[in-house]
Order: C-alpha cells, then sequence, then structure tokens
C-alpha cells in the first residue's frame, strides 16, 4: 500500500477474484509474485503481489469495461502509482 508499504494483500485479490467469478465463470489466484518497478520518484521499488485471472472464450465491451473499473478502483484502494491488468493477452500499466 502506498510506496514500498508492504501489506497482506489476501482480501484484496480475494474481492478481485469475486468480481472476476461473476463476470467470466470462475478466477483464479496466484500469489506471491515477486515484481519492481522504478517509482514516479526514481525509487526501486520491489513488491509481492498476487495474480488475479479469469478466461473467457468470447469477450464483450462491457466485460472489457468492468475489468478496467476493477483495476482502477483496486489502484485507489491500494494508494498505488500504477496498476497492471491485462486484456486478451494485452498489458496495460495505468
Amino acid at each position: 500500500m502506498g510506496l514500498n508499504e508492504p501489506i497482506v494483500n489476501t482480501e484484496y485479490a480475494l474481492e478481485v477474484a469475486k468480481k472476476l467469478a461473476v463476470l467470466f465463470g470462475g478466477s483464479r489466484i496466484i500469489d506471491n509474485i515477486q515484481g519492481l518497478y522504478i517509482s514516479d520518484n526514481g525509487t526501486e521499488v520491489i513488491e509481492k503481489n498476487s495474480d488475479v485471472i479469469a478466461y473467457c472464450e468470447t469477450l464483450t465491451d462491457e466485460q472489457i469495461e468492468a475489468v478496467i473499473k476493477i483495476a482502477l478502483e483496486l489502484k485507489s484502494q491500494l494508494k498505488q502509482e500504477s496498476i497492471l491488468y491485462s486484456i486478451d493477452n494485452i498489458a496495460y500499466i495505468e
């Protein structure tokens, strides 16, 4: 949460997983993925993250909008400079 403030993100990952399960019929969580980025102030930040993943055969515009909304809400809740999400195997950083 914030810059270099580790948190236990279990509750956040579970909430996202539930939202994706509603949208796509199921989801999964992969915990303890270590990532690194350079913050806006030039500081190197190493974080442990969780990937929350859902799959589908077809993707509607409404589902895409919902995924983006979920990602941006999570970014705000966790006070992050950026968030990475992927739609149709294309990664976006916002």
